[in-house]
């Protein structure tokens, strides 16, 4: 399931520039979301893009969204890794926080420690067919908080890498039961 665009070099910018909602890429961008250059008013107090010289950027609750397409061949489990940062904001003690979204789902919220770029990644699992990956802010801080994302990768999980039992369905329990150190699972 090839992803696009995870780099975030297109359209190019000038040095120092960013620009909201750019047209013409592989992602669809919503409110304040955008791309932006090292250096610019978004990534000034932040270290260099990990992955070229742009990075995407998550203001408050706007989002990105990229639709991918699955062949029957390669369904299965996937990893979706980025590296994020905080936005070196105004707001002494705000953060900022996002949601991945596999198809209108929220997968979990997802945030960077800190102003250094750091991966975050997600499991999650595609069918054969049309799929939307989403990042949405959810900016439970409040304020005017920003994520910087770069590298965004999708790869599938093979072999020893794939966890079996992720979902801790295999021990059918009675509602509201629980148990301690179950057998025969993975």
């Amino acid at each position: 399931a090839p992803l696009g665009a995870g780099g975030f070099e297109a359209p190019a910018l000038a040095p120092g520039r960013y620009v909201k909602r750019p047209a013409g890429t592989a992602w669809t961008y919503v409110g304040g979301s955008g791309i932006a250059t090292d250096g610019s008013l978004i990534t000034a107090g932040n270290p260099p893009a990990p992955e070229g010289e742009q990075v995407g950027f998550l203001q408050q609750w706007s989002r990105i969204s990229q639709s991918v397409q699955v062949p029957a061949a390669d369904a299965g489990r996937y990893r979706l890794s980025l590296q994020a940062a905080q936005r070196v904001n105004w707001q002494p003690g705000g953060y900022h926080d996002f949601a991945v979204e596999l198809d209108g789902e929220r997968l979990a919220v997802l945030r960077a420690p800190g102003a250094s770029y750091e991966e975050l990644s997600v499991e999650l699992e595609l069918s054969a067919g049309a799929h939307t990956i989403t990042l949405r802010g959810v900016n439970s801080a409040g304020g005017s908080n920003t994520t910087l994302i770069d590298d965004i990768r999708l790869e599938r999980i093979v072999g020893a890498n794939a966890m079996q039992g992720g979902g801790f369905e295999a021990l059918e329990l009675a509602p509201g039961s629980h148990v301690y150190r179950p057998e025969g699972t993975a």
